[in-house]
């Protein structure tokens, strides 16, 4: 754990603003913890069907609880390990068993012991949710130290990793206005695919070249060159977290190009799989409609052998364009 939270902790160094530690009651809400399991594990007692599944659940609550107090009986409650120990048993498989219908305990219904059970089981993972937002900021504090004889190593050795990459170059856009300058002459047009994927720090060297103002250095206040940036992203797809990809990111910048951008426009994908195809009968919609409407803008297309040819001769095929459809080339 302390291995993962030292890696997560240098891959975001560039953060290194201190983390708010929200009021927190650990002792009082694992007292409250175990009271509710305690609750709930007595029903197992009340089960007309001992073997019932839900019944095990409750029954395994029940144990979980009774021998944590014989041990707080010799000694006094120990928050830490009780903490792990509470970790540990809200992974137990028996979480998932719901049990028979016709089961009953005593007056209460299978359904009404199974919502009070699920209901426990709910507090138990908000319970450890809150308790990681409360450690986390002292880990971040702790671990600063292996953090910086990390950067030390790297300096003696003269090595960068690639957020320093990131980092150094998004420092020199930022800071140096000949350097920004030259850069956004020589690159006229952005095409990004995948945004929901983007690094923080690739979106801010991203917008930094893409600003109409040279003199601009803060990237959420940047205004872009009509035309000059094109972006194609699924917040939906966005699921693996690689190399620092945030959906967040992607919405504020999604959010602050549309609220600046003069004449904004948007495109969303089909479904089906209508954008993978070639079809004869899409000839005349493109030849009329995709010339008039697009204009030469590029897109990828898709060779497609004996498919429809323009009267110039030019063999016309669809892909997944994500927006844009025209002509090509493809013979």
């Amino acid at each position: 754990m302390l291995r993962g939270a030292l890696g997560s902790l240098i891959e975001h160094r560039d953060f290194p603003t201190p983390w708010r530690r929200a009021p927190f009651d650990r002792s009082g809400a694992i007292d409250t913890i175990m009271e509710q399991l305690m609750g709930v594990g007595s029903l197992a007692t009340k089960s007309s069907w001992p073997g019932d599944y839900l019944t095990t659940n409750l029954a395994e609550i029940a144990r979980f609880v009774e021998e944590n107090a014989r041990v707080e009986a010799l000694r006094d409650r120990d928050y830490d390990g009780l903490e792990a120990l509470l970790r540990d048993f809200a992974h137990e498989r028996s979480w998932r068993w719901k049990g028979a219908q016709r089961t009953r305990y005593g007056v209460l219904t299978r359904d009404e012991v199974l919502a009070q059970r699920d209901k426990v089981k709910d507090e138990l993972g908000k319970f450890i949710a809150a308790s990681d937002a409360d450690l986390a900021p002292l880990l971040q504090e702790a671990l600063q130290s292996l953090i910086n004889a990390y950067e030390e190593l790297k300096a003696r050795a003269g090595r960068l990793d690639f957020l320093d990459l990131l980092i150094k170059t998004r420092d020199l856009i930022r800071s140096d206005a000949t350097v920004r300058a030259e850069l956004q002459q020589r690159f006229t047009h952005f095409f990004i695919d995948e945004f929901q994927d983007t690094d923080p720090l690739q979106a801010e060297i991203l917008l930094l070249l893409a600003a109409d103002d040279p003199g601009e250095t803060d990237w959420r206040n940047v205004r872009c060159v009509p035309g000059k940036l094109f972006l194609v992203g699924d917040p939906k797809q966005s699921i693996y977290r690689f190399r620092r990809a945030d959906v967040a990111v992607y919405e504020e910048v999604k959010n602050r190009l549309l609220a600046t951008a003069q004449n904004p426009s948007t495109s969303t994908r089909a479904s089906g799989p209508s954008h993978r195809c070639s079809h004869s009968s899409m000839q005349p919609l493109i030849l009329s409609w995709a010339p008039a409407r697009m204009g030469p803008r590029p897109a990828t297309f898709r060779s497609s052998p004996g498919g429809p040819r323009s009267p110039g001769g030019r063999r016309l095929s669809l892909c997944r364009c994500r927006g844009l459809i025209t002509t090509t080339d493809v013979s």
